[in-house]
């Protein structure tokens, strides 16, 4: 009787243990989060009015007059400084540049000029997250040269850089260029396997480029069926359906390489995706 009394209560007592522990990394796991109250910046107003355009060599464009635009509209970062922002040339994507309010000298650190925003589970959230008086600088989406894929990003803003903090894996959600071009692309493979002649010519766009040493020119539907064979053999089929399709930025572009050096290029055209170049390596 005294054994089962001393086991319920140390079964009792490792429960309560697992319970504090618990409770302490989710409350350490909570105060590890980046506040920006941790860090503080004292909000010190510059004069500058012209942009220092030297201090902008990276090879990016940028409007002079956006940005002395932005500059004239006061500090918003860290106590010193204007931070701009402006697409980059693709979809959900941003670069930024952070300017000092008294001199006029641009920053572009590298996690800044090209960084994704959008979908999965930070679809809710702003690009870029900063305050007028605080060096935190938090990024939403994806920062293409960093490696670590999608996520949050803390940084310290620490006189002229960024300084990684922390980076909390975020997971995301198929484009919507990627899920669309997935449906395309099945009722392409279909339409090859099923030697669809019509069907595959319904989603090509025309003239269909190829290579013209070995290829009489594919000017519309009645040429493709025509050369149907020469450009889809019985082996293509199966690359079709198995073979790893290639993203190609920066516009909406995937390209299907088999082995037998036959390249297969799709793009998102006015009406959709389409099959829009045909290359055979051994040829071109």
């Amino acid at each position: 009787m005294l054994e089962t009394k001393n086991n319920k209560m140390t079964q009792k007592v490792m429960m309560m243990a697992v319970l504090t522990i618990g409770l302490f990394f989710a409350a350490t796991s909570k105060a590890q989060t980046p506040q920006f109250s941790d860090y503080p910046a004292k909000i010190e107003p510059g004069t500058a009015e012209k942009i220092e355009a030297r201090s902008l060599s990276n090879g990016i464009q940028y409007s002079t007059a956006e940005l002395e635009q932005a500059l004239r509209g006061g500090v918003n970062f860290a106590g010193q400084y204007v931070l701009e922002s402006f697409g980059c040339g693709l979809q959900n994507c941003n670069s930024s540049v952070i300017i000092h309010s008294r001199t006029g000298w641009g920053a572009t650190p590298e996690q800044l000029l090209f960084t994704e925003y959008g979908g999965g589970e930070l679809d809710d959230k702003p690009p870029l997250e900063y305050k007028a008086d605080s060096r935190l600088l938090i990024i939403n989406g994806n920062i293409m040269s960093d490696g670590f894929g999608y996520g949050i990003r803390y940084f310290e803003w620490i006189e002229g850089g960024l300084k990684l903090i922390k980076f909390e894996k975020k997971k995301p959600t198929p484009s919507n260029e990627e899920t669309t071009f997935k449906a395309f692309l099945q009722l392409f493979q279909s339409a090859v396997e099923k030697k669809d002649k019509q069907a595959v010519a319904g989603l090509t766009r025309f003239p269909l480029e190829m290579p013209p040493e070995n290829y009489s020119d594919i000017e519309k539907e009645d040429d493709l069926i025509a050369h149907f064979d020469e450009i889809f053999s019985n082996k293509t089929a199966k690359c079709l359906a198995k073979e790893t399709v290639v993203f190609s930025a920066p516009k909406p572009k995937y390209d299907i390489r088999c082995p037998s050096r036959l390249f297969y290029h799709f793009e998102k055209t006015s009406t959709g995706w389409k099959f829009v170049k045909f290359v055979d390596g051994d040829v071109f």
